[in-house]
C-alpha cells in the first residue's frame, strides 16, 4: 500500500494541473525542481487518484500509458532503453529482449494506450549520456505524434552544459514548468499532517522553529520529526545536527554548482550580481530563496553555513607566481614546505577529487612510489587544517573521501 501524500488538497490539484495539462494537450517539455523534491514519490501517488486526473483529462483519461522511469550517474542509453522495455512490459505482454525504443511505442499503442514517458532524475546524468538519451528521446517525439514526455531536473537548466544539450531536442522545449518549494503554510500543513498520522504532539514552539528552519524541503522536515519522535527530544538545534540531517542538507546544497551557491550567498546578503541573472532567475523560480518583501530570505536556514564555506574557498587560490591567496592577500608563509605543495595541488583541482596517490605524488615527487605512507599523508592533512584553522579558516573545507582522497570544496 503507498503511503499517503500529506499535503493540503489545494496543493494536489496544482501540482497535478501542471504535470497532467501538458498530458492533455499532448505536450512534451521540461520540469525544474528543487533539490531533493523527489518529485517522483508524488506522481505515482498521483496515478492512483482517478477522480482528479478524470477531472484533469476528461474523458480520455484511460487513455495513457504511463511509463515511469528514474535515472543514475550509472545510467547509459542501453540501461534507459532497459528501464523503457521493463516499463513497457506492464502496459504490453508482446514488447520482446530484442525490441527499440521505437518499437516498444509502438507494442504500446497496439495495445490501445498512448505512451507516456515521466522520466526522472535526469540531472545526475553525465553530459554524454544525457545527450544521447534525451535525443533518443527527441526522435520518439518526432516520429510518433501520439507520444509524449515529461523530463524532471533538479537542476538549473539554464546552466551553459544542460542548456547546450536541451536546445538540440526542441520538441523538449515547449513546456517548461517549475516546481518550487513548499511555503510556510504548506509546509505547516504538512507537518501536522504528518505528526497526526505518526501520533505524536509537539509543543508549538518546536513546530515554530522547526518551520522557521526549513520550510519547503519536506525531506529534511521529515527526518527531523522522525528523530524527534525517536529520540523524545523537542531541542530543534540538536536535531538539526544529527547526522541524518545534515547529510540531507548537505546533499541538497551539493547540488548546487559552485556559481550557484555563490550567487545565493550573494542574495542573501542582499547583494543580487546581475552577472548570475539566469542562476538568480532559477533559484527563485524553484524557492530555494523566497522574497519577503524587500528581502531575500533562505527556507533551508542551516545551508547558510554551507554557503559561507563555498564563499571562502572561492576566495582562496593561487596567483600566478604560485603563491597562496586568501581575499587578496599572500598566506603562502602561513604553511610548511609539504602542507604547501598538498594545499597548490588540491587548489588547482579545487571541487574535484585528489586521489592519494596525487597528494603522494605532489609531497615525494619521482620517488613517491618508494616513500608512500598513508601514514604519512594524513599527517600532513591533519598539519594542513591546522594551519587553516590558525588563519581563522574552516578546516573542514578540505573534506575526506575514505579510500578514495580529498576534496577542497
Amino acid at each position: 500500500m503507498l503511503s499517503q501524500i500529506n499535503l493540503p488538497p489545494p496543493v494536489i490539484n496544482r501540482e497535478m494541473e501542471l504535470i497532467f495539462n501538458p498530458v492533455k494537450f499532448g505536450e512534451s517539455g521540461i520540469v525544474v525542481c528543487y533539490p531533493a523534491c523527489q518529485q517522483e514519490f508524488n506522481i505515482i501517488r498521483f496515478l492512483t487518484y482517478k477522480k482528479n486526473l478524470k477531472k484533469i483529462l476528461g474523458r480520455h483519461h484511460n487513455r495513457f500509458a504511463f511509463l515511469i522511469v528514474h535515472l543514475n550517474e550509472n545510467d547509459s542509453v542501453s540501461t534507459f532503453v532497459e528501464k523503457i522495455r521493463q516499463e513497457g512490459l506492464k502496459h504490453s505482454k508482446k514488447i520482446s529482449q530484442t525490441d527499440s525504443p521505437s518499437q516498444i511505442c509502438h507494442k504500446i499503442l497496439n495495445s490501445g494506450k498512448d505512451p507516456y514517458l515521466f522520466l526522472f532524475n535526469a540531472h545526475s546524468l553525465k553530459p554524454h549520456d544525457m545527450n544521447r538519451i534525451l535525443s533518443l528521446i527527441h526522435d520518439l517525439i518526432l516520429s510518433n505524434n501520439r507520444f509524449g514526455v515529461q523530463v524532471f531536473f533538479e537542476g538549473n537548466i539554464y546552466r551553459s552544459d544542460l542548456y547546450n544539450i536541451l536546445v538540440k531536442n526542441k520538441k523538449l522545449l515547449r513546456s517548461i514548468e517549475f516546481i518550487p518549494t513548499y511555503n510556510a503554510e504548506e509546509t505547516h500543513w504538512y507537518l501536522n499532517s504528518l505528526t497526526k498520522e505518526w501520533k505524536i504532539k509537539l509543543r508549538k514552539k518546536t513546530i515554530e522553529e522547526i518551520i522557521s528552519n526549513c520550510f519547503g524541503y519536506l525531506w529534511v522536515l521529515r527526518e527531523v520529526v522522525r528523530l524527534i519522535k525517536v529520540t523524545k527530544n523537542e531541542n530543534v538545534e540538536e536535531i538539526f545536527n544529527a547526522p541524518s540531517v545534515k547529510l540531507r542538507i548537505g546533499t541538497i546544497t551539493n547540488m548546487l554548482a559552485n556559481e550557484e551557491k555563490l550567487a545565493l550567498f550573494d542574495l542573501l546578503n542582499q547583494k543580487p550580481n546581475k552577472k548570475y541573472e539566469d542562476i538568480n532567475f532559477y533559484l527563485l523560480q524553484t524557492g530555494i530563496v523566497c522574497k519577503k518583501g524587500s528581502k531575500y530570505i533562505l527556507p533551508l536556514k542551516s545551508m547558510e553555513k554551507l554557503l559561507a564555506k563555498t564563499k571562502i574557498v572561492n576566495s582562496l587560490s593561487l596567483d600566478k607566481k604560485q603563491s597562496v591567496i586568501f581575499a587578496g592577500k599572500d598566506i603562502t608563509s602561513n604553511f610548511s614546505h609539504g602542507e604547501l605543495r598538498v594545499l597548490k595541488l588540491l587548489l588547482t583541482k579545487k571541487g574535484s577529487l585528489v586521489s592519494r596517490d596525487e597528494i603522494a605524488q605532489a609531497i615525494w615527487k619521482i620517488h613517491w612510489e618508494d616513500k608512500y605512507s598513508d601514514w604519512a599523508i594524513d599527517k600532513i592533512i591533519s598539519r594542513l587544517r591546522t594551519s587553516l584553522t590558525n588563519l581563522n579558516l574552516p578546516k573542514n573545507i578540505i573534506t575526506t573521501l575514505k579510500g578514495r582522497g580529498f576534496i577542497l570544496k
